[in-house]
């Protein structure tokens, strides 16, 4: 009986040192037009972040739902709204790490890649239209235009239903792929 006790003893002391051990986690974040971001963060901010998302998942169809309707009583805006390339914030989790260096050593190869995948696809983008008339260009300006202001309409109704700012990383005019492996 007693060597049962210390046993249960021994276990619980194990879990509570397990729990103390910190971890670092390389996660990736996707925002409302599929940009890619990662972040180092421990399991506090994580569930933090994940937290937050979750806010936004609850009010996000209803958002947009509401943008497209004002969108379409405004006789002003040109081009469609554009709700099917504005999608809610993504979180993943990655790897754990023991330690922060061996962490931020995975960052930093990761926002590497994701820095050459963006160079890539400019790169495609200005070949895509260097040779294209005037009138494609303006059409495809409007598109983009409608695109930008579509974003920036959610983001506004987001925050103010939500009361903070929801993160992005940055419009660069040039439509992200959501379905990029990065």
């Amino acid at each position: 009986m007693k060597s049962k006790f210390i046993m249960f003893l021994s276990v619980v002391m194990l879990a509570g040192v397990l729990q103390a051990i910190e971890r670092y986690y390389v996660v990736k974040q996707t925002d409302m037009i599929g940009g890619v971001g990662y972040k180092i963060m421990d399991d506090d901010e994580y569930k933090a972040a994940y937290k937050e998302i979750q806010e936004e998942m609850k009010i996000f169809r209803s958002v947009v739902a509401d943008c497209k309707k004002e969108w379409s009583a405004d006789k002003e805006k040109e081009g469609s709204f554009a709700s099917s390339k504005i999608k809610a914030r993504k979180i993943t989790k990655g790897s754990t790490y023991p330690k922060m260096e061996k962490a931020e050593k995975k960052l930093e190869r990761m926002e590497e890649g994701v820095t050459e995948d963006r160079l890539e696809e400019l790169d495609k983008y200005a070949k895509k239209f260097r040779h294209t008339d005037e009138r494609t260009l303006a059409r495809e300006g409007v598109k983009l235009t409608a695109f930008k202001d579509s974003f920036e309409m959610v983001t506004k109704k987001m925050e103010e239903q939500l009361g903070r700012k929801v993160p992005n990383f940055g419009f660069d005019l040039v439509v992200p792929n959501p379905d990029a492996k990065h």
